[in-house]
């Protein structure tokens, strides 16, 4: 789980440890199916200057109250704006 993770991490340029307490859970249907999702926070430890995906995506740091709002998904939108009062 741990590599799954990290490797997801470089996707978006930043390196981290994962934290083992979820924030959260939520699902969401695309293309028919439903997918379940677990949510953990990632503390930022290194960011990468050059990394795999940054042809195809775009990093943008964000305070985490502005993040909840560009999020469609009210359930994790709900998370997001509760992990801003667990993790201060």
């Amino acid at each position: 789980m741990i590599q799954q993770q990290r490797k997801h991490g470089k996707k978006q340029g930043v390196l981290g440890r994962v934290t083992t307490e979820k924030l959260g859970n939520y699902q969401y249907r695309k293309r028919g199916n439903i997918y379940r999702v677990n949510l953990f926070l990632l503390p930022v430890e290194e960011i990468l200057e050059d990394w795999p995906e940054a042809t195809t995506r775009q990093r943008k740091w964000l305070e985490v109250n502005q993040a909840a709002e560009l999020v469609k998904e009210n359930s994790l939108k709900r998370i997001i704006q509760t992990s801003l009062i667990i993790n201060q």
